[in-house]
């Protein structure tokens, strides 16, 4: 009994801190002089680090907002913000490896049962929480706004999108799984903001093998049937491949089977478009290292892709070009194809539309 209402106290007490922080949001909802934001920051930044998950979550969209609407802070306040992401990118596998084990100490349960025995939700204390990191992009940009610590964060960060728990342990932990992969796409958006900065540095050059390596990973793990998921991940895909297409030749017998990218091909119409447009890319870079039966791969991925009636038509019209590109390898498929030519209006331009026959 004692314990219950122990757990009944703490669980009011977190619902009082969330209702101060709300108080909050509303203070920072308007410019602030830099004194007041001074201690704004300090109190978020302090939630963040020591309260459970859902408070330290909504610190921390607190203090996005304030620097969106103030982006002038004091250098106390960059100092321990640079410090807090550090943390989180150094802390991160140690988080994983907690939230993939049996170990229950990790968490914090006010009001794990209510008096009736049935159970309520599990709050993760903000230490353990892996979803920190998704909040953490816009103080991250602040902090990487000096050039050297974006080359100092590069290993770091690739090796966090390297860390992918065994299948086992994914069948296991299912539902920890699914935000693990959510939390790994918003550290890929802070490595496509890093790319747009350092292509061309060494840093980044040393680790783009272990970086194609884990995103190659990440779609070959992530379950077919989550295409919301697979929607996030593929335009930064994109990114990567335009900027590192050269270690992406070795993957390209799995690139080039569409349900690798799209996962379930009956589902997220969104997802096949996304999917589509990159796979248009991958086929355009990629035509002088292709053999011939990775070529009629493409071809045959370009008619899917005519015949969607869920993709746009600028997507199929990309894929009609993308097919006359490679219409020196139509004579040696097995199969019949006609090619039929398209003009339209009074335009000069013209497209080869290619349809298998049965």
């Amino acid at each position: 009994m004692k314990s219950y209402f122990h757990k009944e106290l703490e669980a009011k007490a977190n619902g009082i801190r969330n209702l101060i922080l709300r108080v909050y949001q509303k203070i920072c909802s308007k410019p602030l002089a830099l004194e007041i934001l001074t201690k704004v920051y300090g109190i978020l930044l302090e939630v963040a680090e020591t309260d459970n998950e859902i408070n330290a979550l909504l610190a921390l969209q607190i203090t996005k907002q304030a620097l969106h609407i103030s982006p002038v802070i004091s250098d106390d306040i960059m100092e321990r913000m640079e410090k807090f992401v550090w943390h989180q990118f150094e802390d991160f596998p140690r988080k994983i490896q907690k939230a993939f084990s049996s170990d229950d100490s990790i968490h914090n349960f006010p009001g794990e049962y209510k008096k009736d025995g049935s159970k309520e939700q599990v709050i993760v204390q903000s230490k353990d929480s892996l979803k920190i990191i998704t909040e953490i992009h816009t103080i991250a940009l602040n902090v990487l706004g000096v050039h050297s610590n974006r080359v100092k964060l590069v290993p770091l960060i690739v090796k966090n999108v390297s860390l992918m728990p065994s299948v086992e342990l994914q069948r296991r932990y299912k539902d920890k799984f699914i935000e693990f992969l959510y939390v790994q796409n918003k550290i890929y958006l802070i490595i496509e903001d890093l790319l747009s900065v350092l292509a061309n540095n060494e840093v980044m050059t040393i680790h783009a093998k272990r970086l194609v390596e884990s995103s190659i990973a990440y779609l070959k793990n992530c379950p077919p049937d989550h295409g919301h998921l697979r929607k996030q991940f593929l335009p930064i895909l994109k990114g990567l491949m335009k900027t590192y297409i050269e270690y992406y030749i070795p993957y390209l017998d799995d690139l080039l089977v569409r349900e690798f990218m799209i996962g379930d091909p009956n589902e997220w119409p969104d997802v096949r478009a996304e999917a589509s447009t990159l796979f248009l890319s991958l086929a355009q870079y990629t035509k002088e290292k292709l053999n011939d039966e990775q070529k009629e791969k493409v071809i045959k991925n370009m008619l899917t892709i005519i015949n969607d009636v869920g993709i746009c038509i600028s997507i199929q019209a990309n894929a009609i070009l993308t097919i006359n590109k490679y219409i020196d390898i139509i004579s040696k498929m097995k199969q019949h194809v006609s090619v039929i030519l398209f003009v339209e209006g009074n335009t000069y331009g013209y497209c080869r539309y290619i349809k298998s026959q049965v």
